[in-house]
């Protein structure tokens, strides 16, 4: 895990927005975010093995630039505050999504992979596809 790169985008969503002059709801929403921000960002830094490349993507995926120094990460994105923190939001939620997304294809093969392993157990017992289709068709046929 990278603690630089966590600690950059905890500074980013705990930046006070500019917010002057904005209604109750907006500012409620703003704060949700900031909450909401925290508890997802904690959520990703607890993932065991940490990627700079699926982080950078997935903060590029909604805009958000995750530029490494030579000490630290810094975030750079345009827009407000409530913008801010709802796109770091969705995209530490895409994050920590994509492991679980790729760890749990990595348990269940695909569909493709199924047919394709088949397909060759057949093939190494002699039997040809095609005739196996043919066959099956004029099963079919007759029910």
């Amino acid at each position: 895990m990278n603690d630089a790169a966590f600690v950059a985008i905890a500074a980013k969503i705990t930046e006070e927005p500019r917010l002057h002059g904005a209604t109750k709801a907006v500012r409620q929403a703003a704060y949700r975010a900031r909450r909401t921000g925290l508890k997802v960002l904690e959520k990703a830094a607890r993932a065991r093995e940490f990627d700079d490349s699926v982080l950078e993507a997935a903060f590029a995926r909604y805009g958000i630039r995750l530029v490494r120094s030579a000490s630290a990460y810094s975030v750079v994105v345009d827009g407000g505050g409530l913008d801010v923190r709802r796109s770091i939001v969705k995209a530490l939620r895409w994050y920590c999504r994509s492991r679980y997304v790729s760890a749990h294809n990595a348990a269940r093969p695909c569909l493709k992979k199924e047919r394709e392993e088949r397909r060759a157990q057949l093939a190494a017992m002699g039997i040809d596809m095609t005739r196996f289709l043919a066959v099956c068709s004029v099963i079919d046929e007759v029910r």
